[in-house]
C-alpha cells in the first residue's frame, strides 16, 4: 500500500520548449524544496514529463504535507519568477492510496506500478487549475491518523473517468496550523531518524472467533504483504505461550477472550512485544492503553483504520517502507 501525489503543469506541453524548459526548472526546485525533509529512502519520485508522481511508502501524513507544500512553493515561486505581463502557470495534483508493486525500470531505477498510481494520476485529471483532489481511501485513512485532518476536506463532484468508473473525490483546502503541524512532525523525524532495518518483521494474533481471526490475517496479507504471521491462539494463555516460545515482533490480542484478557496479556508480556489491541467495543481504550498497547482498533475491521495503524508500526519498528525490492518484482 502506498500514498501517491500526482502533480501536472496545466497545459504545459502547448507552450514553446524554452517556455517548457523554465516551467519545469520552477516546478523541480519547488518539489526538491516540499520533499527535502522526507528521507529518500521512504519515498520513489517519477518524472512524468509534465510534472511528477511521488510514492510514500511511509506515514500517509508525508503525502498529505507534500500534496500542501508543492502547491505552496509552487505558488510563490510563480509570483517571484514570472516576469510581468507573463501568465502564470498552473499546477493540478491529485492524491490517492492504493496497492502498487515497486518494480525495476529499464534504467535499474525504483518504479511504480499498479492502481496506486494509475488512480492518483485519474483523480489528478479531475482537478482545476490550482486544485488538490483526494480519493476516497486517501481521505478515509488520514481521517483516522487525526479527527483534525478529516476536516481540511470537502466532498468534490463525482466525476467518471472514460471507463465510466465512477471516482468520489476530495477537495483539499487551506490549514496553515495543521500544516505547521505536520512540518514540525517531519522536521522532528529527520533529526530523529532510526536506523533502518530489512528483517521480516513477526506478528502472533490472539483472537477467539475463528472467522474473526481468518479475516484479520486476511486483511493484514493485502494491506502488509511482508508481514509474517508465526502464530495463532485462541485464549489469552494461548497467546503468553505462543510471544513467549516465538518471540514475535508485535501481537494484536483481542479484549474479550477466555483465561486470561487481552488487556492483561498485554500486561503480563509488557515491554517484549508491541500490542495492538482489538475490540468490539470503544469504552476499553484507557485501559487498553494504561497496559502499553501502541494501537487499538475496532471489530468490524476497517481496512482505512487498519493501513493507517501498520504504516505507524512499519515507523515504530525501523521497517525499510514497502521492502523496496532490488530486482524484478515483489
Amino acid at each position: 500500500m502506498c500514498s501517491v501525489v500526482f502533480a501536472d503543469l496545466v497545459g504545459h506541453t502547448l507552450k514553446p520548449i524554452g517556455a517548457q524548459a523554465a516551467s519545469k526548472r520552477r516546478f523541480n526546485a519547488c518539489l526538491e524544496e516540499a520533499l527535502s525533509g522526507i528521507p529518500v529512502s521512504e519515498r520513489i519520485l517519477l518524472d512524468t514529463g509534465d510534472g511528477a508522481a511521488i510514492g510514500f511508502l511511509a506515514d500517509p501524513e508525508d503525502a498529505l504535507y507534500a500534496a500542501v507544500k508543492i502547491r505552496r512553493e509552487y505558488e510563490s515561486a510563480q509570483t517571484v519568477h514570472m516576469p510581468s505581463g507573463t501568465a502564470a502557470d498552473a499546477l493540478r495534483i491529485g492524491v490517492n492510496l492504493g496497492a502498487v508493486k515497486l518494480v525495476r525500470d529499464i534504467n535499474g531505477n525504483a518504479n511504480l506500478l499498479g492502481d496506486g498510481i494509475n488512480f492518483a494520476q485519474r483523480v489528478m485529471s479531475f482537478a482545476q487549475p490550482g486544485e488538490v483532489l483526494v480519493s476516497r481511501s486517501f481521505r478515509d485513512v488520514i481521517a483516522c491518523v487525526s479527527s483534525d485532518f478529516a476536516q481540511l476536506f470537502t466532498v468534490g463532484v463525482p466525476h467518471a473517468d472514460k471507463h465510466v468508473r465512477a471516482h468520489e473525490v476530495f477537495v483539499l483546502g487551506e490549514a496553515a496550523q495543521l500544516f505547521e503541524q505536520l512540518s514540525a512532525g517531519i522536521a522532528a523525524r529527520a533529526r530523529n531518524v532510526a536506523p533502518m532495518t530489512a528483517k521480516r518483521i513477526r506478528a502472533v494474533i490472539a483472537e477467539d472467533e475463528q472467522i474473526l481471526r481468518e479475516e484479520l490475517r486476511e486483511l493484514l496479507a493485502a494491506i502488509w504483504p511482508e508481514l509474517d504471521i508465526v502464530g495463532e491462539a485462541s485464549d489469552g494463555l494461548a497467546a503468553i505461550h505462543a510471544i513467549e516460545t516465538l518471540k514475535p515482533d508485535l501481537a494484536f490480542l483481542d479484549i474479550q477472550m477466555p483465561r486470561m484478557t487481552g488487556i492483561e496479556v498485554a500486561r503480563a508480556v509488557s515491554g517484549r512485544v508491541l500490542i495492538v489491541m482489538a475490540t468490539a467495543y470503544d469504552h476499553h481504550a484507557v485501559n487498553a492503553f494504561d497496559a502499553g498497547v501502541i494501537d487499538y482498533i475496532l471489530k468490524p475491521y476497517q481496512p482505512a483504520r487498519l493501513v493507517a495503524t501498520c504504516q505507524r508500526i512499519k515507523q515504530r519498528l525501523g521497517v525499510i517502507p514497502g521492502n523496496v525490492v532490488t530486482d524484478g518484482v515483489r
